[in-house]
């Protein structure tokens, strides 16, 4: 049957091993393809119960690392925030909800790579006194030079 393929198609024998890689090129593009479209992430598949009744934020995140796959890495800014006190009673959610939940009214954040959860201070929390506020009309500037005069927008 290979012969007569070949002998159908037409190709000579030389390239006949070019044919091959490039069957198994395929095969292995089809498995890649399929093995990515698999995979699904730790924190969208992971539900936890939790249910801790005024603890620290460092206490609860201990508590959450002793019951999961997940180890939690605290940045070095921090400061006293993971001393403040929450309640945090849920059941069933991913840690996604849990943590935004703990977190909320801090200026913590965190960034899930698979199982390690990094715990940091989220920056782009500022007071209104430090954002710059663009004019509603463009400036104009006039130099002079001379007897010359120019306007810049």
């Amino acid at each position: 049957m290979k012969c007569l393929l070949l002998e159908v198609l037409r190709i000579p024998q030389k390239h006949k091993h070019l044919i091959r890689k490039m069957k198994a090129s395929i095969l292995l593009l089809f498995i890649g393809i399929s093995i990515a479209s698999a995979h699904t992430v730790l924190s969208q598949e992971t539900t936890l119960t939790v249910e801790l009744t005024d603890i620290s934020i460092k206490e609860a995140i201990h508590e959450i690392e002793n019951n999961s796959e997940y180890v939690f890495v605290f940045s070095d800014n921090i400061g006293k925030e993971t001393e403040r006190k929450v309640n945090v009673n849920l059941e069933q959610e991913s840690i996604e909800t849990i943590l935004e939940n703990m977190f909320a009214g801090t200026s913590l954040t965190y960034r899930i790579l698979d199982k390690q959860v990094v715990i940091l201070r989220d920056n782009t929390q500022k007071s209104a006194s430090n954002h710059v506020l663009a004019p509603s009309q463009p400036i104009l500037y006039k130099i002079r030079d001379g007897n010359k005069t120019e306007q810049i927008v």
